[in-house]
């Protein structure tokens, strides 16, 4: 899993000089193991925003044009410089069909690593002469540099190469290219194994709050909502679950007046630099949540659900009928059998509960009355669910890890205050209703820990203070006396990972340090133990078996 340093710091105040490689260290020591990490600005190494402030044909070739483009002298090396280049301005040739004067380019210059036309390896640039003119640099085309993604979003202009066209970052020629666009980020590869155990880890949320206890920083969690949340359901929305064992949580919510253009470029970059592909407002919006707080939230298009003869929506969560299809979000029509969990309307399956949505409901750009999931659904089902369709998803990797049972509700007022903000109208946005079908969620029990156990299980005194300021800083509830302590597991940390006394040592344990405990063999008695009737028995009687000539095999 990537866990972006940029989107760390929305939750928990990071030092700006803070070293990459010592914090991985200190996550590995004291969290969860990081497997490496990668600053993002290393890819854009020297790499400029040009102006392109003049364009002519190349005197000896059709399809290629001379560029002259201001790419800021403090960058350049001074042997680009003299004479018609003074002030920045630099020639590139450069076959681009969409190139105009005043466009602002990304210019890769020579020592930069690039793609030639996007294909093989990386290649270092160096000075070129192409059909007789001096090239000083290169002009990129998106899958040059790595931007693919942003490149695709673009207009074709006219007919050939396309030149990735950055004039929307208004940054002024010269800036370095990993600035401008925002690619300062640090990503962190976390082992997946070594989260199987911390559903709460899959989530930037999760990592800053472990952060906040670990740089002794003040944790900011996003403010929402949760008026909506409250309204009544006046008979427009109808959740139904059948499977009670399989879904002990739904959280439907109607919303109508819809507006998105465009996803913002900072959430968009954001998704990106975690490995996640921009696919439209409503979904990027759905997967940023699920990312930032690890609850996993589908959203249907209400028009392709709505029951139009009884004019309300109908939801029911049930178990798949043998012999049921779908096709899914990727385009595969996907065999159901009765062990599977659906998400259905009154007729046919909507979606595979907690792994992935249909075809048939799935939202685009045009969509603007939606149906937003929010649900619990029980681990193993998911996770045998997920095996035997042969399709691991993101939200089936959040789901069998067994997720807080009170998360949904947050994320649903999560998702609808992104909506609001990513909205072209936000005052026109309408919540219908809200549906929360739920069995009784059980309040995590308290742990008795008596407070000499920590020490002697960690082999070293600990200042109770200290102690008791970690665990409240991951959450837990200390309450009792100075000798017997009653620790509370927040309902993050109490579906699947914290229930015995030891579990609470080890949080203790490892955020005090375990390179500060000294390091001592255990002591234990020398003196052979007292052998029980039978055992003499048994010695007795191999000694006369052997002494008779036996073997024993």
């Amino acid at each position: 899993m990537k866990i972006s340093l940029n989107w760390l710091r929305d939750f928990v105040d990071l030092p700006r000089g803070i070293d990459p490689a010592t914090l991985a260290e200190q996550i590995t020591l004291k969290i969860v193991e990081v497997e490496g990490f990668e600053r993002e600005a290393d890819a854009f190494e020297k790499m400029v925003v040009g102006e392109v402030v003049n364009i002519e044909k190349h005197p000896n070739a059709d399809r290629l044009s001379v560029c002259k483009v201001e790419a800021g002298c403090s960058f350049l090396d001074s042997r680009f410089r003299g004479n018609d280049r003074e002030g920045g301005v630099i020639e590139v040739v450069c076959g681009g069909k969409n190139l105009r004067e005043g466009m602002l380019v990304a210019v890769a210059l020579p020592g930069s690593k690039v793609k030639w036309h996007g294909e093989g390896e990386l290649v270092e640039l160096k000075e070129a002469e192409v059909r007789g003119v001096k090239s000083y640099g290169m002009i990129c085309a998106g899958s040059e540099i790595g931007l693919d993604d942003l490149q695709a979003r673009q207009p074709v202009v006219g007919e050939g190469p396309q030149i990735l066209d950055i004039s929307f970052t208004r940054a002024k020629p010269g800036t370095p290219l990993a600035s401008a666009l925002g690619k300062d980020d640090v990503i962190f590869e976390i082992s997946n194994v070594s989260i199987s155990n911390r559903p709460d880890l899959w989530s930037h949320i999760g990592f800053a709050r472990e952060l906040s206890v670990l740089l002794n920083k003040p944790l900011r969690l996003p403010k929402v909502s949760n008026e909506e949340l409250r309204m009544k359901n006046k008979g427009e929305l109808k959740v139904i679950i059948q499977a009670r064992d399989l879904c002990p949580r739904y959280i439907g919510a109607l919303v109508e007046r819809v507006q998105t253009k465009a996803t913002p470029a900072w959430m968009q970059q954001r998704l990106l630099a975690v490995g996640q592909r921009p696919i439209n407002p409503l979904v990027d919006i759905s997967n940023y949540v699920m990312l930032e707080m690890g609850q996993p939230v589908h959203i249907f298009d209400e028009s392709r659900i709505r029951n139009h003869e009884s004019g309300r929506v109908e939801i029911v969560v049930r178990r798949a009928r043998k012999g049921e299809k779908m096709k899914t979000l990727d385009g595969v029509v996907r065999q159901l059998d009765d062990d599977m969990l659906v998400i259905a309307d009154a007729e046919k399956p909507l979606a595979i509960a907690g792994v992935m949505g249909g075809e048939d409901s799935g939202v685009d750009e045009k969509t603007n009355s939606i149906i937003i999931e929010c649900a619990t659904f029980e681990p193993v089902s998911i996770r045998k669910t997920s095996a035997t369709l042969g399709l691991e998803t993101d939200a089936a990797q959040r789901f069998e890890k067994s997720l807080d049972p009170n998360l949904p509700g947050y994320a649903v007022a999560r998702v609808l205050q992104l909506i609001k903000e990513c909205g072209t109208a936000p005052a026109a946005l309408s919540v219908k209703a809200v549906v929360d079908v739920h069995v009784p969620i059980r309040a995590p029990k308290p742990i008795v820990v008596p407070f000499d156990f920590i020490g002697r299980r960690l082999g070293a005194p600990v200042p109770q203070e200290k102690a008791k300021k970690i665990l409240q800083g991951l959450g837990f509830i200390v309450r009792g006396t100075a000798k017997i302590w009653k620790v509370t597991p927040p309902s993050w940390r109490a579906t699947r990972d914290i229930s015995l006394p030891e579990d609470v040592v080890e949080e203790i344990g490892r955020h005090l340090d375990y390179n500060a405990i000294p390091d001592a063999l255990p002591s234990f008695p020398v003196t052979p133990p007292v052998l029980e009737r039978p055992q003499q028995l048994e010695r007795a009687f191999k000694r006369f078996l052997a002494g008779a000539g036996f073997y024993e095999v």
